[in-house]
């Protein structure tokens, strides 16, 4: 997780400087492969459950509940104490989200119900009858959050991934007690990087897309 530049590079190169106050320890119980899969997932997924200001009884869905992000999200809200619906883009990818600690797995979104909350992970904004009047949504995608969803919900917003070290700290310690699980997806090399993207791009995946400097 690097921070960006303004001039708009980005970070696929095997040397880079990084000020010293973002960094915090790699977990010790597992290899940097999967390490390097911690940072932006699990970052990105505590700090939107932190801005749905969840309680015990809230009814929450995932979206994209199978991917790094929200496959994190699950294991995040369950160590709260958080019931979650994991919505999925396959049948398939059901027994997974279950895996991770989803009290319900949906392929289907028209039978999934209402729920009080919605983190949103993969841009799925055509069926705003999931949010109850009233309800709270956070997305971490970029598309634009459609009118009618807006209307019903008391929060409906885009928020984006900030450094948090020590935070970060926290999560790591997280590894390395065995409450959080990291997943690899697939690895490529640097020298196959534009089928890494391709293959991220494609979606459907059960984790992170790691690329080996």
């Amino acid at each position: 997780m690097n921070p960006p530049r303004q001039d708009g590079s980005g970070s696929w190169q095997q040397y880079l400087t990084i000020p010293t106050a973002l960094l915090a320890p790699a977990p010790e119980t597992v290899d940097l492969i999967n390490a390097a899969t911690l940072p932006l997932a699990a970052l990105t997924a505590d700090q939107a459950l932190k801005r749905l200001d969840l309680h015990a009884d809230d009814r929450l869905l995932i979206t994209g509940a199978a991917g790094s992000v929200g496959g994190m999200a699950i294991q995040l809200a369950a160590i709260a104490g958080v019931r979650t619906a994991a919505l999925v883009s396959r049948r398939e990818h059901e027994p997974a989200v279950l895996d991770l600690g989803a009290a319900s797995p949906h392929s289907n979104p028209a039978t999934a119900g209402k729920f009080d909350a919605i983190f949103d992970t993969a841009g799925v904004f055509n069926h705003p009858e999931l949010l109850r009047e009233g309800g709270r949504l956070v997305t971490v995608s970029d598309d634009t959050i459609p009118v009618a969803l807006e209307e019903r919900a008391a929060l409906a917003v885009h928020n984006y991934v900030q450094h948090a070290p020590q935070r970060l700290r926290e999560l790591s310690a997280l590894v390395d007690a065995g409450t959080i699980r990291l997943r690899v997806a697939e690895q490529y090399p640097l020298n196959r990087i534009e089928d890494a993207h391709r293959r991220a791009e494609a979606g459907s995946l059960l984790g992170k897309v790691v690329v080996i400097m």
